[in-house]
């Protein structure tokens, strides 16, 4: 079930947090925001939805944000400003500012504060055995990592023209085998940690895109063999790892369901699966959050 969050912020500093049954002080805004945010649970690696309208009498022309160091960026449906923020896998348990300004009718400006508070999250470990030179790679495949990887954190720092559909679903229909977040132990030694979820099935198994969006990357990477990643909008990625073949190309735009790729063992892998991760605006988050999200919105 997502938790959500009401808060109501006038053109002062000042805040007032409401429960989510409650209404208090609602009808005696005239002139701020109401604000709703919505996860899964405010912890390490989850998504958050954070929707915006005006109490005031008049839409919003404008509106913008920040959090966890993220910018907020927000498209209007129906009067109600949408955005979305994602909590890395690697966020602190702390509480943290998220700053809100919009611009109402006649030019009002709108500006507030409002706390999250991150929960701390405890992750399994996992260890793994592969081939040694995904443990110990020669100088050049070194090379090649850096390269790729510069690449990649290219691609999800570019700002993103596209705004985000809202729909998201599983790329397969298959169980999850492995777990967001999971410590990993390759060959005795501590790697970065799981920042995706796999789904183990057979070799050739078609995998569809969640949503909607256009391939920015369709290549053979080190690490993570045959690898599509795909840009959503609003800051929103998917990163499809370890595939045997594409069918859709980098520039392409697909629809939500079409077949990009399939299934393989490709890169640093015990066996053939899917995996499957997200960035949002930089941050590694549960892929089933986001779907969370989706349902929720």
């Amino acid at each position: 079930m997502a938790h959500q969050l009401f808060l109501v912020l006038g053109t002062s500093a000042s805040l007032l947090l409401l429960p989510a049954d409650s209404q208090a002080g609602v009808a005696q805004a005239e002139k701020g925001l109401l604000i709703n945010v919505t996860a899964r649970t405010f912890r390490q690696g989850e998504a958050v939805s954070v929707r915006v309208r005006c109490t005031c009498p008049g839409p919003l022309e404008q509106v913008r944000g920040e959090v966890f160091g993220q910018p907020l960026q927000f498209t209007v449906r129906d009067q109600e400003w949408w955005g979305l923020a994602g909590i890395d896998l690697s966020t602190k348990a702390g509480t943290y500012s998220m700053s809100v300004e919009a611009q109402g009718p006649g030019q009002l400006a709108l500006r507030g504060t409002r706390s999250i508070r991150v929960a701390a999250r405890t992750f399994p470990v996992r260890r793994l055995r592969v081939a040694s030179q995904f443990v110990e790679p020669s100088e050049e495949d070194q090379l090649r990592i850096v390269r790729e990887a510069e690449r990649i954190a290219g691609i999800f720092q570019a700002p993103s023209m596209r705004t985000w559909d809202g729909n998201f679903v599983r790329p397969l229909m298959g169980p999850v085998t492995s777990n967001f977040g999971a410590r990993t132990v390759f060959n005795g030694q501590s790697r970065a940690p799981h920042a995706g979820i796999d789904f183990t099935d057979e070799v050739g198994t078609p995998a569809a895109s969640p949503s909607a969006g256009r391939i920015v990357l369709a290549e053979d990477l080190f690490f993570t063999g045959g690898t599509i990643i795909i840009d959503h909008g609003q800051g929103l990625y998917s990163l499809f790892a370890h595939l045997s073949g594409f069918v859709a190309h980098e520039g392409e735009e697909v629809a939500q369901g079409a077949v990009v790729g399939f299934v393989g063992a490709t890169g640093r892998v015990t066996g053939p699966h899917l995996h499957w991760a997200i960035r949002l605006n930089g941050a590694r988050v549960d892929p089933l959050s986001m779907i969370e999200i989706a349902r929720n919105r």
